[in-house]
């Protein structure tokens, strides 16, 4: 495999980028962006290593002539030849000379390092790279995001701009405006999409594209499998593969799926209009009607039947304390007695769960603030009340015995938090036919987000519980009410909302078969 020095990199559509990390020493003139990053507009490797050579002797000359002082580049050059010199003895020799820097001293023989390297190099294109050099010094003195164009910009000159190199542009501005511990998320929700849509309509210039690939893009995505990689009989499918064939109604994205991908696909379109002069217009109107789903949502998923509950409860699992963690043993229970999402409860911390101070109520303490935790929406946030079966069942001397910050340490994050290994946990183990075959039936639909329907239905139908309380309870936005009020719960709201959660009662449980579960019986 040929070596690509570190300053080159390819991206996902396979066209190549320079990039630079600018020194700690200069971060202010940079708007605190580490990384210098430009598109090379090849996918040739050939061509981005004539082109990134340059780039480098200029960054590296832009950093020595405008950031540092001619008294640190004369300690970088002063430490290179020093090193140079200890590179002809044993490499004890060597790594001693290097224990004693300090972090400037790094920096400064690494500049020096790399200076030397590319100031061999034959420049090439010379005036192209200098006004390069001009513009970067200029958007750097006026403290500009490195390479990055602003509101007032002119168009980008797109001419020649494959329709990948503009997503890589377009994901960089939203990341500006997408908090950091989302942009993992929305990267993975929106990516994917716009690598589709450009695999339909083939890799061109933004100014190819006419509503024909629009059309053929909707028409295609209207029958397009789902869970394509996962599906054995679509993974190795092309598109091509795809538009020959027909492809059953049950095997299709949903309708919500599809209204997703034209919201996304609508989104960058957009974003190109704004910014480049483009040369068929009106090219979003195809995708303007939103396919909405005909099922209504409370019918998206089934709640658990009473005979469900039973078989899950009294499974052997809860009758024989054969769980082999804490989390298996008590999320479910959570799930039942509170309505919150799976992975709301798997990323709890000790410190989320704890005795209100005005009423003297235990509570769990649905929040994000820490970085590891992350909610759907903002107005998830809430109080909810521990139910009385949970303090009988041993809830809160099972928290106060954790010794870790998070509750149920036993749980690993994943790409989709830490719900993730749980929900493949509570599928095979409750859903499997040779156990407790939950929700299994060809026409059913129930998961973990099944407790949720449970306890909405239980409200709402046998209890005339008001769709505002039941939303403040389960972390829906109320109509009647702003985020910050439904945020933290005054004393008279954790008061009313804890009889409002002790109202519910499974009678097809019987929950004193269930063996209480701490860590000593792991």
């Amino acid at each position: 495999m040929a070596y690509s020095p570190s300053y080159i990199m390819k991206n996902r559509y396979g066209v190549f980028y320079f990039q630079y990390r600018i020194p700690k020493k200069i971060l202010e003139f940079s708007n605190g962006k580490k990384l210098f990053r430009v598109s090379l507009r090849t996918k040739i490797r050939r061509d981005a290593l004539k082109r990134s050579r340059m780039l480098w002797i200029l960054m590296d000359k832009l950093a020595r002539q405008f950031f540092n002082s001619p008294e640190s580049f004369g300690k970088g050059m002063e430490l290179l030849m020093k090193y140079n010199e200890l590179l002809s003895c044993d490499w004890e020799t060597v790594e001693n000379f290097l224990m004693g820097f300090d972090e400037w001293d790094d920096y400064a023989l690494e500049r020096a390092i790399k200076y030397s390297e590319a100031k061999s190099i034959e420049s090439q294109n010379i005036q192209q790279e200098n006004d390069f050099l001009k513009k970067t010094i200029q958007l750097l003195q006026n403290k500009s995001q490195p390479y990055q164009e602003t509101e007032s910009s002119p168009k980008l000159n797109s001419e020649n701009t494959l329709i990948s190199e503009l997503v890589e542009k377009y994901i960089s501005e939203c990341r500006n405006h997408w908090s950091k511990r989302h942009y993992g998320g929305n990267e993975r929700d929106i990516i994917p999409k716009l690598k589709l849509f450009i695999e339909i309509i083939g890799d061109k210039s933004i100014h190819d594209v006419r509503k024909e690939d629009i059309f053929r893009y909707k028409e295609l995505i209207s029958r397009y499998p789902a869970h394509k990689s996962k599906k054995l009989a679509y993974k190795n499918l092309s598109i091509q593969d795809i538009s020959d064939l027909t492809i059953p109604d049950e095997d299709r994205l949903s309708v919500t799926t599809i209204g997703n991908h034209f919201i996304k696909i609508n989104s960058f379109l957009a974003w190109c209009e704004n910014n480049i002069s483009l040369t068929e217009k009106g090219l979003r109107k195809p995708l303007s009607n939103i396919p909405k789903s005909t099922v209504p949502a409370d019918e998206q998923r089934d709640a658990f039947s009473a005979e469900d509950l039973k078989k899950l409860f009294e499974s052997k699992e809860y009758i024989q304390g054969t769980h082999s963690c804490l989390s298996h043993f008590w999320v479910p229970l959570l799930g039942l007695f509170t309505g919150a999402r799976e992975n709301e409860l798997c990323q709890l911390y000790k410190k989320d769960i704890y005795e209100d101070k005005d009423s003297n109520i235990w509570v769990i303490d649905i929040n994000e603030t820490e970085k590891d935790k992350k909610l759907k929406n903002p107005s998830h946030k809430r109080i909810i009340p521990v139910h009385k079966q949970l303090i009988s069942l041993g809830f809160i001397d099972f928290v106060e015995s954790v010794t870790t910050e998070r509750l149920f340490s036993d749980l690993p994050r994943k790409r989709d938090g830490y719900g993730d290994i749980f929900s493949k946990w509570f599928n095979r183990t409750y859903r499997n036919e040779r156990n407790c075959n939950v929700g299994n039936l060809p026409n059913e639909k129930k998961n973990f987000h099944s407790f949720r329907h449970t306890v909405i239905t239980q409200l709402h139908n046998d209890h005339r519980i008001s769709q505002s309380l039941i939303a403040r309870l389960v972390g829906h936005k109320p109509n009647d009410q702003s985020e910050t009020t439904n945020r933290y719960s005054k004393k008279q709201n954790i008061e009313e909302n804890s009889k409002i959660i002790n109202k519910l009662t499974f009678s097809s449980i019987d929950f004193k078969k269930i063996r209480k579960l701490n860590k000593k019986t792991l």
